[in-house]
């Protein structure tokens, strides 16, 4: 199977909408060798955080937060 790079961007209150994707694909996917980013946008509910902290089972997973102030 060819490797799939997924592209997630996130905003506010969408912590349990990322942790319930991530869950679904690393339960659904036949292979974990795929490339996942999350892009976080505005972090109002400490997401950033949270998949840092998080047991990821994808071998290629980045998280990338934005560091610009957001009105």
């Amino acid at each position: 199977m060819k490797k799939i790079s997924f592209c997630i961007p996130t905003c506010r209150n969408e912590k349990d909408y990322i942790s319930l994707l991530l869950d679904s694909m690393e339960h659904n996917f036949n292979s974990l060798e795929h490339e996942v980013i999350i892009f976080i946008d505005s972090d109002n509910q400490n997401t950033y955080e949270f998949l840092k902290n998080r047991n990821h089972k994808f071998k290629d997973i980045r998280i990338l937060k934005n560091k610009l102030p957001v009105p």
